[in-house]
């Protein structure tokens, strides 16, 4: 079995100590020098057995090590092996690490066992295709001194020059796990810089690069932005002029290191059992989880394109911030913010674009802020990558009273950004402060900070008491409020990759209720593929076929030796693991069905006033003790028969078999690329996915990370925005784009609503009678029967948004914004990741306005009817249905 983990030293960080110098010396605390003489007497206390091991050639290394055996092993400081655990092994079972190792010298490190223990013998090193030699025998005593020096020699250099450890370490299930520190918090370096960086919001917005031109055409005055440099063809007579603002401006890396940072060095992602039901056994396993990133504060996400920067005014028009600092903005559609020097004069402005639009284009001037916003969309960037927008400001009452045109050059780029694929895949859906956030700290870095759930911060979330939801009062009110309950989780916390995970891992497992009393334990098993899904598929499938709720759908309750029901031995090969073509037979199902005799369940509360409770029990008098012959097409193997309590552990056997078989990798990876990246899969995405399971052992992180980091997935436009949300997706995304929040003392009732607008629409996953689950695929929700059921649901949600804690108009006054293309542009961002058509945006203007004119600073007037004609609208637009 092997177990992937990557830990730091801290020996190999003491020695580094005072002779380097950290790249973000200027937010770092400093660090006193630690001398060699005081590094050797620290190690030479901590009686670790140090060797040395001269290595001939440079391959791929095996080390195996005693599991439960109490030893920790580190090549040249990374700590390979950790065997310290408490959990139970099997007798004979091996921690196994594969590491690459370069030709010379290396030092091992062995702590927690004495030469004298054992368990010594039973540590062997070979070289890929060789075979296993004791390490004792293979290397020779070192000293500390000479064990400074081949790490102080190495801790320079790169693994590829002959440095550190190429390596792929590993780390025993059950090793004590240790807490990082969380995300905006701990002593790194990283964490006060970032903090450092969350400056105020305007004096961020008002330096903000826009990175936009000033065209010189003849006849017009030539203007910059805020932030950028302005430059005119020089032949013309014009100047060059520099306007860019004394505010500092802030930028954020693509990407966050993943060293180690002060006061931790490693942990395990080991299984969450459920506080009631059925627990976990057997022999979980453990893959490489990511490292843990640098934390970034919360409050880098500052700097958002949804809201106008403050600036100093150069020019009667003007242009005030747009596109990044590369000067290039989304060929896909971006919002322009300007203003004007004087509202009094203008109150609205002529935008026209060359190449041309085909109609005409005039925009409103806020009469309280000067403000205005110029959305441009992909058929602006259809026949040029360079577009001029020329503005000329306008008074609606006289004709005659008009400026200069002012015009800007703008480039648009294809979006490479991944903010969109975040948003639309990662998540349930975006929210303001959720764009915002992952615009400021890059996709990459918002994947990472998903994929390390445990140290997310969700205590605003758990503020919200979601199991105050459940209710046991019946088993139907029971299925109903745990509805509530996971759509509270969706909409509300920020594990938003685990939820969606969370949800798949159930669906794929899919089990409910069927004509049993077995009710309370949909929430056992839901819990469970939450709290572990970011964890191995070896532990969920052992899982599912335990729980008690599986056992009652599929009939294995019912099978027993003499008395073979087929049911679950066909579905846990069709649908949980090798899929229709994994080359099993009729005969391998008999074979199966007749591995998971005995495997049922034992009600554990007998008595109670409680909800019934289960528990997995197995009964060997009836279990099937044969042979167990699994066809060469299939497995190839006899699993032999087995009496007793031993008798449970063929299905164990069978399970690990099939986690690790390749068809399993293959069709399980196919079904979460399409769940991530496109309902027809892409073969190359698959098959980066099944390669980092086999490497892993089948960890969700090296999995996940192999297809949402992959270069293709936020630069294939294929990949974008072509998939469609189902009816719970829709429901949350609803929640998270509007701000809706459940009224104190009316919970029940706010999740009960939005539960109508997915379950009338048919989806219904406690009550869906497939063992298949519910589809993933768009075809399969977009009948228009199903779509106005859940709009019609939900339109009796937008006629009293205030009973759902909805108040988009406060939102877009905090936000600074005034004029409907501001308030237009902010909603639909928000709700479609800034993917929205000219149509779309155009009606939402339209019913902002209304029948004269939107003014939400007016203090006689009262736009909530507008807002609300808005939600509406924008619910129904095609780009909001879309991912």
């Amino acid at each position: 079995m092997t177990y992937l983990k990557n830990l730091s030293w801290p020996l190999l960080a003491a020695m580094t100590v005072g002779f380097t110098t950290p790249a973000s010396a200027q937010t770092q605390e400093t660090t006193p020098t630690t001398s060699f003489t005081d590094i050797i007497a620290e190690a030479e206390e901590s009686k670790e057995i140090l060797r040395k091991l001269i290595l001939p050639a440079t391959g791929m290394y095996t080390l195996r090590a005693p599991a439960n055996s109490g030893v920790q092993l580190r090549i040249n400081g990374e700590v390979l092996i950790d065997a310290t655990g408490s959990r139970l092994a099997e007798v004979g079972e091996e921690i196994t690490a594969f590491v690459s190792l370069d030709v010379g010298a290396h030092a091992i490190t062995i702590a927690g066992i004495t030469e004298e223990n054992a368990n010594i013998a039973l540590i062997t090193l070979n070289m890929a295709g060789q075979a296993p030699e004791p390490l004792f025998a293979q290397t020779t005593e070192l000293d500390h001194l000479e064990a400074a020096e081949i790490l102080t020699a190495r801790a320079g250099l790169p693994a590829s020059n002959g440095g550190g450890v190429d390596a792929t370490p590993v780390l025993a299930s059950g090793a004590a796990p240790f807490t990082p520190f969380a995300i905006g918090g701990g002593s790194s370096g990283g964490a006060r810089a970032a903090a450092a960086a969350a400056v105020d919001k305007n004096a961020q917005m008002g330096s903000v690069n826009t990175g936009m031109q000033s065209s010189g055409m003849s006849g017009t005055t030539t203007a910059s932005m805020t932030g950028a440099t302005s430059t005119t063809d020089s032949s013309s007579g014009t100047t060059t002029t520099d306007t860019t603002s004394s505010g500092q401006l802030v930028s954020f890396p693509s990407t966050i290191s993943s060293g180690s940072s002060s006061g931790s060095d490693g942990g395990v992602s080991t299984p969450t059992t459920p506080t009631t039901g059925t627990p976990t056994t057997g022999t979980p396993t453990t893959g490489t989880p990511t490292p843990t990133p640098n934390p970034i504060s919360p409050t880098v996400a500052q700097v958002t394109p949804l809201t106008p920067p403050t600036v100093e005014l150069t020019e009667v028009i003007q242009l005030t911030s747009a596109g990044n600092e590369e000067g290039l903005v989304p060929n896909t559609g971006t919002t322009l913010f300007g203003a004007v020097m004087d509202d009094s004069v203008f109150d609205q402005i002529a935008v026209t674009f060359d190449p041309p639009r085909d109609t005409e284009t005039t925009v409103a001037v806020g009469t309280e802020t000067g403000q205005f916003a110029v959305r441009m969309f992909p058929e602006d960037f259809s026949n040029a990558s360079e577009v001029t927008v020329t503005l000329v400001g306008q008074l609606s009452t006289n004709a005659e009273v008009t400026s200069e045109p002012i015009s800007y050059v703008v480039t648009g780029s294809p979006v490479e950004d991944g903010v969109g694929q975040a948003l639309s895949r990662l998540t349930f859906g975006a929210s303001p402060e959720l764009y915002a956030r992952v615009r400021a700290i890059g996709f990459e870095n918002f994947v990472r900070e998903q994929l390390d759930a445990d140290n997310i911060n969700d205590s605003t979330f758990n503020a919200m008491q979601p199991g105050e939801l459940l209710n046991d009062s019946s088993n139907t009110n029971f299925l109903n409020s745990l509805m509530d309950y996971d759509l509270a989780h969706a909409a509300f916390s920020e594990k938003q990759l685990q939820e969606v995970m969370g949800r798949f891992w159930a669906n794929h497992f899919h089990a409910i209720t069927k004509g049993t009393q077995i009710v309370q334990q949909n929430l056992t098993d839901r819990e469970f593929f939450r709290e572990n899904a970011l964890g191995n598929f070896e532990d969920m499938l052992l899982y599912s076929a335990r729980s008690p709720l599986m056992s009652q759908y599929l009939d294995n309750d019912a099978n027993r030796a003499g008395g073979l029901n087929e049911n679950y031995a066909r579905e846990v090969l069709e649908l949980s693991t090798l899929g229709v073509d994994g080359g099993y037979t009729e005969e391998d199902i008999i074979e199966v069905a007749r591995i998971f005799t005995g495997w049922n369940y034992n009600w554990v509360n007998e008595g109670s006033d409680d909800m019934r409770v289960y528990e997995f029990e197995f009964m060997p008098d009836r279990h099937d003790t044969g042979d167990k012959v699994l066809s060469a097409g299939f497995l190839n193997t006899t699993i032999v028969g087995r009496e007793g309590d031993a008798g449970v552990q063929e299905g164990e056997e069978l399970i690990t078999m099939l986690a690790q078989h390749e068809s399993t990798r293959n069709f399980v990876c196919g079904k979460l690329v399409q769940l991530l990246v496109a309902d027809e899969p892409p073969a190359g995405l698959v098959a980066a996915c099944a390669a980092a399971w086999e490497a892993s052992g089948g960890e969700v992180v090296p999995m996940l990370e192999a297809i949402l980091l992959d270069p293709s997935y936020i630069t294939s436009v294929e990949y974008q925005r072509n998939k469609v949300k189902n009816p719970f997706e829709f429901a949350a995304s609803f929640i998270r784009a509007f701000g809706a929040t459940p009224v104190e003392g009316e919970e029940a009732t706010f999740y009960s609503r939005f539960r109508s607008v997915y379950t009338d629409a048919g989806y219904i996953p406690l009550y869906s009678p497939a063992p298949t689950g519910l589809p993933e695929v768009g075809t399969a929700w977009v009948s228009s029967a199903k779509m106005v059921a859940a709009y019609e649901r939900m339109n009796t949600i937008v006629e009293r948004p205030d009973l759902y804690g909805i108040d988009l108009l406060e939102a877009a006054l905090d936000a600074g914004l005034e004029t409907p293309e501001e308030v237009a542009g902010y909603l639909l961002t928000v709700a479609t990741g800034d993917r929205f058509t000219k149509l779309e945006f155009d009606k939402v203007v339209q019913v902002l306005n209304g029948n004269d004119s939107f003014e939400p600073l007016d203090p006689d007037g009262d736009e909530s009817q507008a807002v609300r004609r808005a939600l509406a609208t924008i619910m129904a637009t095609p780009s909001f249905l879309i991912q």
